[in-house]
């Protein structure tokens, strides 16, 4: 939350010419409501599956940057098909600096709504400890206080040494 996901990934997804999909405003199109609607009328455990079966959904096309709320890979199976159908970057930001981002956004976000502009920093630090195991899952960390602009050169140049082309199903290739 607040680390700069859907702006890395639109850019990145635009220098590697793919398509780029934010996967909570994909849950609101499906559902026809917002995030912050979805958690007050139905509450987060029914976010968490519709996040899901979206993840589910959308993880089986080629050639996408998809960006994932922060909850993503925390829940159900989800860290797990993030690691089998694509490359995960974790944009590291300090909870300090996620604070300050976040700080006029507060009304806006489900989770951190209601919370204490004072006790914003904490409540973060205290979220990312507990979400800190499936983020260092990921196969690339990089710093998110970089840039927009340097954290994609910096996953390009990453990544740039792996095949990061789709896998291609060989039973229904020429090649066998």
């Amino acid at each position: 939350m607040g680390s700069g996901k859907t702006t890395v990934g639109r850019q990145l997804a635009s220098a590697l010419n793919w398509h780029f999909l934010d996967l909570d405003e994909k849950i609101e199109e499906r559902a026809g409501e917002s995030i912050a609607q979805i958690f007050e009328n139905s509450g987060e455990n029914h976010f968490r599956r519709l996040e899901a079966d979206t993840l589910h959904s959308v993880s089986q096309k080629d050639f996408i940057v998809i960006a994932t709320g922060g909850g993503a890979p925390c829940h159900h199976d989800n860290s797990s098909v993030m690691q089998e159908k694509g490359f995960v970057v974790f944009l590291q930001v300090p909870p300090k600096d996620l604070a300050s981002r976040l700080q006029n956004e507060m009304s806006e976000r489900p989770l951190i709504r209601g919370l204490r502009p004072e006790s914003l920093e904490s409540y973060i630090a205290s979220l990312l400890d507990r979400r800190m195991p499936f983020y260092l899952r990921s196969h690339l960390t990089v710093d998110g206080t970089l840039t927009p602009e340097q954290v994609v050169k910096e996953i390009i140049c990453s990544v740039g040494k792996l095949e990061i082309r789709p896998k291609r199903n060989l039973a229904n290739s020429k090649e066998g």
